[in-house]
């Protein structure tokens, strides 16, 4: 008698693949029933290549080979393609703009430097410092709804593409680059080169300005994990250490405090002062360390050339 599932045929009632049954089963989100017999492999969605030569054990993929690489590709294009519709929404500009007044003018040498923003989404950085009178700013991005989002306000001066491509491709020195909430959707392999590429274009005295998710803050999930093309984790000693190694003279790291600007804010940023102290505390008892904790959920970082 042959049972026959929309994915799986079961026939006889012979156990010598017992193995397999379950192994495929499992990939397809199903068992076999008490008592089910031989799996018949033929109609598995499964690749044969996942199962070792007797057809019995699947057999894991190495971490790095061609299907794992189109599969990971695969999702960030779909999860890019509409990443403004379904994920980041439109920019808040009142927002930003009191964030990078404290976090990024005091930072920019002068009207005439070239800025360059990585990851630069709908260009609202870029047209924030335009807007100050730094016009030799730019921006590029890997998403295209990003980027047509940011060619409906008029910012031509946003580019589509890779930011390895471009930091390759322009060859002017720069004065400052920045990388707002971009390094964690780098895969680990790919973080020091591009912080290598960054440095050597930056112009003697240049400084890249970077904002991370603060792998050691106690809340830092909220920003890490609520975005699912990131990829990699940073606290101000591995930003510095990163830093050193792809040639930079100098790098400190700051916290992101709640910015104050009214009563709402107010009372949020003396909640997350009290906070803040208790967990300082917490962990100055634990490392013997007084000074120089970070626990905000994201952390500025400033690397000079």
């Amino acid at each position: 008698m042959v049972r026959t599932d929309t994915h799986l045929q079961w026939v006889g009632s012979d156990q010598r693949h017992a193995h397999s049954v379950k192994a495929c089963a499992a990939l397809e989100g199903s068992l076999p029933p008490h008592g089910s017999g031989r799996y018949d492999q033929r109609s598995c969605t499964a690749p044969r290549g996942d199962f070792d030569e007797t057809g019995s054990i699947p057999r894991p993929r190495p971490p790095n080979d061609r299907h794992a690489e189109k599969t990971v590709m695969s999702l960030n294009d779909r999860l890019y393609e509409n990443y403004t519709s379904q994920h980041a929404g439109l920019e808040d500009s009142a927002s930003q703009a009191r964030v990078l007044t404290r976090d990024l003018l005091p930072h920019i040498p002068g009207p005439d430097s070239r800025c360059l923003d990585l990851g630069c989404g709908q260009g609202g950085l870029s047209a924030f410092l335009r807007q100050r009178g730094f016009r030799n700013s730019f921006g590029v991005d890997i998403s295209d709804e990003q980027v047509a989002h940011a060619r409906r306000l008029g910012r031509n001066y946003v580019s589509h593409g890779a930011a390895a491509d471009y930091l390759q491709s322009d060859t002017e020195p720069r004065d400052v680059v920045t990388a707002f909430d971009f390094l964690e959707h780098l895969d680990r392999d790919d973080v020091l080169p591009t912080l290598e590429s960054v440095r050597g274009g930056l112009a003697e005295g240049g400084v890249m300005v970077v904002r991370v998710p603060n792998a050691a803050g106690p809340l830092f999930g909220r920003y890490q994990y609520g975005d699912f093309t990131h990829y990699s984790l940073f606290s101000a000693r591995s930003l510095a250490q990163l830093a050193n190694a792809a040639g930079f003279s100098d790098s400190r790291c700051t916290e992101v405090r709640p910015m104050v600007h009214g009563m709402k804010s107010a009372g949020r940023r003396a909640v997350w002062s009290a906070f803040s102290a208790v967990t300082k505390l917490a962990l100055a008892a634990e490392s013997g360390q007084f000074r120089g904790h970070i626990v905000t959920s994201n952390l500025m970082g400033y690397l000079r050339a």
